[in-house]
């Protein structure tokens, strides 16, 4: 009987244990994803790096300008990436479509045309 106790108490604390790392896991996995998808965000990297710097009103006036640049940089880089893209998607889907029928090509090109519209929606400047 004393055995049986002292197994319950066993498997009870690993049970525990378990619950406890998948819910601790689940928490820090959230939070990455919550982090990467602010930092993909117009002016979300630069709202981090401001957060950790925690610049002083006399460092604010002379890190906006760098910052700004940087922003400016960055995204003539997206729309360069986004453009690219496009036009690789492009040259997939015309040489897939002979192989389509025309239910698949109508999809095909729907999602095409959703993929596009996100990708110069997010190649339009930041303000």
């Amino acid at each position: 009987m004393e055995t049986l106790k002292v197994v319950l108490a066993m498997l009870a604390l690993v049970m525990i244990g378990f619950i406890g790392g998948f819910a601790t896991h689940r928490h820090l996995a959230k939070e990455r994803i919550h982090d990467i998808a602010r930092m993909h965000r117009p002016h979300g990297l630069v709202e981090q790096l401001r957060k950790s710097i925690r610049p002083n009103e006399a460092q604010i006036a002379e890190i906006r300008p760098i910052f700004q640049e940087w922003s400016k940089e960055m995204q003539a880089i997206r729309t360069i990436y986004n453009q690219e893209k496009i036009a690789k998607l492009d040259t997939l889907i015309r040489r897939v479509k002979p192989l389509l029928e025309n239910e698949q090509v109508e999809r095909l090109d729907k999602r095409f045309q959703r993929i596009k519209n996100k990708s110069l929606r997010a190649a339009k400047p930041l303000d």
